[in-house]
């Protein structure tokens, strides 16, 4: 059965539980979750940059869940700044759950701020993709939700969508 989120209280809560259920990662289970739900990605250059990074030490390995989403992402705490990196999957044996990518994503935004807060250095992050739905979606709610900094649009067929947010720490 599908849900939906009615207010921005109720948005903010599941925000919320989707935060309290993240899990995270070794560099080798991470690697492990990559290659069993990321098998086929169209983009192996990031594949591989993110099988890189997540064997970098230091490197922590998070993953997100909600409806058939999983959100696996890898931070990289830098001197001056963090720089994190995502891979976004549907696995079809989870139930579908309705605005799952927005929901998935607006958590990460939140981890996010707060890490940067928590932190007090910039945190990077980027979205890279060819995905036209992804594509799509951060042109509409991913904007909403990230603000974006800067936006690359794909120009031909195989280009991919860049766009960047900058967290910056607030005094907490």
């Amino acid at each position: 059965m599908r849900t939906q989120i009615e207010s921005g209280r109720d948005a903010r809560m599941l925000t919320e539980e989707i935060l309290q259920h993240a899990k995270v990662l070794s560099p080798q289970e991470a690697l492990a979750f990559a290659e069993k739900y990321f098998p086929d990605t169209e983009d192996e250059s990031l594949l591989h940059q993110t099988r890189a990074v997540s064997l970098f030490s230091g490197e922590k390995n998070v993953l997100l869940t909600y409806g058939n989403k999983l959100l696996l992402f890898s931070i990289l705490e830098l001197e001056q700044m963090i720089e994190v990196s995502t891979m976004i999957s549907s696995n079809s044996s989870m139930e579908k759950k309705d605005n799952d990518t927005t929901e998935i994503y607006r958590a990460l935004a939140k981890y996010l701020q707060n890490l940067a807060n928590v932190s007090q250095k910039p945190v990077e992050y980027i979205l890279q993709t060819s995905h036209e739905k992804l594509i799509l979606w951060a042109k509409g709610k991913g904007m909403q939700i990230f603000h974006w900094d800067s936006i690359y649009e794909p120009k031909e067929q195989d280009d991919e969508l860049i766009a960047k947010k900058r967290f910056t720490p607030k005094i907490v």
